[in-house]
């Protein structure tokens, strides 16, 4: 199958909401797109839309923040760094929970996500210039990135502002945000819109089917305790061909991209690569919190890395000696190498193993760069990691989850079983329990599943566990009521002209 992967090359769209550099505006409806060509030059032909298709998915790729940042601002791993403590001030920020408006990485997923909204809506208002076989199944592609651009938004930054077409200048201060609640119901309605026009299978990879729409608004629904509706559109889900894979770890092998658990996977190349000076990284096609994430170290097994998002030993400890998912998900660095501490390996190879964490020497096997995907010396961010976004593990506990609300313990229990069978083998852990103790079970359970694929945050936040277990590591108030949402980007306030409310308490 073919990786979907290339960058929209005809179209080039200038808006400040994806250009993170200052080279438009920082108002992401104030500045006019400039363009290549003209869009009545451009929508001539299949081609023409299938570009356009490609651009809209083309900021997918900016969900390397929701890997990253997912991770160390929970109780998983801790940002860290190469130099020390302030290696990347706007993560360090995150992690301690001190951030605010102005933080360049908040500010970076408000502009990404939103341009990924802008191309969807850019493609929807020229729809009907020409007829071809296949178009409603291009459109339904649309709208549900459409779709996935505004859930990324709503869960990091509640309601939104909505127009029925392209966002233009003075936009901001003409449509207002919405509640989170209409949000949401919008976010449904682009799904369901969505789905009969979806293939079960694509010829290329990384590109919607039904189960990734389903599987979405069943999230969705998750993220709002509408536990009758997750179970009405998860369950559809089970119906279509997904499988766990049996080897918790070839999931994240090469070879195991976009395989029989894959419902939806970020598609990332080494062929073209970032620069250190602008961290949207628009013109990028490198998993950037892979080459992060890595540590530094080199040899014929890994391509190194930064050594940031380093795994917490609390994490670490949670894995059963049964558990298959620990050897797959956590690297040792001492274990492999035989190295006794980081002086010793810093003589050996030089630069900084452990950042600035207290936890040395565990890094996310299961995400960093592999050398066998490192193509060129020194350039950055060279990996070809793939982002399991939602794999079918996710959709598994989340049914669990669902039943156990509704107290149907021994239907959630069946879908438990099956993900705590593929980790320890069949039967080898007790999952005796109802009640609160196995709603608890449920979310260890999704801990150590995803640990490293940036659910943990979210988890936390949705279940409203994230004050208690964050105030565990950093100290009593370090977690407040604000916290639950981020702020709106101070500039994108300011450019609404009150249009616009901060989310309370920032």
């Amino acid at each position: 199958m073919i990786k979907f992967t290339n960058h929209w090359r005809k179209l080039s769209v200038c808006l400040s909401f994806f250009m993170v550099s200052l080279s438009c505006s920082d108002d992401f409806t104030n500045v006019e797109p400039e363009f290549e060509v003209g869009i009545d030059e451009f929508f001539q032909t299949e081609q023409d839309y299938f570009e356009a298709l490609i651009g809209a998915y083309d900021l997918l790729q900016a969900t390397w923040q929701t890997q990253f940042v997912g991770e160390f601002m929970s109780d998983n791993s801790l940002i860290a760094g190469e130099i020390g403590c302030t290696d990347q001030p706007q993560y360090q920020e995150l992690e301690r929970f001190s951030h605010t408006p102005s933080n360049t990485s908040v500010g970076d997923r408000w502009d990404s996500f939103f341009a990924g909204v802008y191309r969807c809506d850019f493609f929807l208002d020229n729809a009907d210039r020409i007829e071809f076989d296949g178009k409603n199944g291009m459109i339904a592609e649309v709208v549900f990135l459409k779709a996935f651009y505004y859930f990324e938004l709503a869960r990091n930054f509640g309601g939104l502002p909505f127009k029925d077409s392209a966002f233009v200048v003075g936009d901001a201060e003409k449509f207002p945000r919405v509640s989170v609640e209409d949000t949401y119901s919008r976010i449904e309605d682009w799904l369901m819109q969505a789905i009969p026009n979806l293939p079960t299978t694509q010829e290329q990879s990384g590109r919607a089917t039904r189960g990734a729409a389903l599987a979405l608004l069943g999230k969705v629904y998750l993220y709002q305790n509408d536990w009758d509706n997750v179970i009405l559109y998860l369950e559809q889900v089970t119906s279509l061909g997904y499988s766990l894979v049996p080897n918790y770890s070839d999931i994240f092998q090469p070879s195991g991209e976009n395989g029989p658990e894959s419902i939806f996977e970020i598609q990332f190349s080494s062929a073209k690569v970032g620069n250190w000076g602008d961290f949207s990284f628009l013109d990028e096609e490198g998993n950037i919190g892979a080459w992060f994430s890595g540590p530094r170290y080199r040899d014929d097994v890994y391509a190194g890395g930064y050594s940031f998002n380093l795994p917490q030993a609390d994490l670490v400890d949670e894995y059963e000696s049964t558990d298959s998912r620990k050897a797959a998900t956590i690297l040792d660095i001492f274990e492999f190498t035989g190295f006794a501490d980081e002086a010793a390996l810093e003589t050996e190879f030089g630069g900084v193993v452990k950042g600035c964490s207290t936890d040395v020497g565990f890094y996310f096997e299961k995400i960093i760069t592999k050398t066998v995907d490192y193509e060129s010396e020194n350039e950055f961010s060279r990996s070809s990691h793939n982002y399991r976004y939602m794999r079918y593990a996710d959709v598994l506990l989340m049914l669990a989850e669902a039943h156990n609300k509704r107290g149907e313990d021994n239907i959630a229990r069946s879908y438990l079983r099956q993900v705590v069978d593929r980790a320890h083998g069949a039967g080898v852990v007790d999952l005796s329990v109802s009640g609160q103790s196995m709603e608890d079970r449920i979310q260890l359970e999704r801990r150590l599943e995803f640990a490293g694929e940036g659910h943990r945050y979210y988890d936390l936040v949705r279940t409203g566990n994230a004050q208690q277990v964050i105030d565990a590591i950093y100290g009593a108030g370090t977690f407040q009521e604000k916290h639950m949402l981020f702020p709106i980007p101070q500039d994108e306030i300011e450019f609404a002209k009150g249009n616009w409310v901060q989310n309370t308490g920032w």
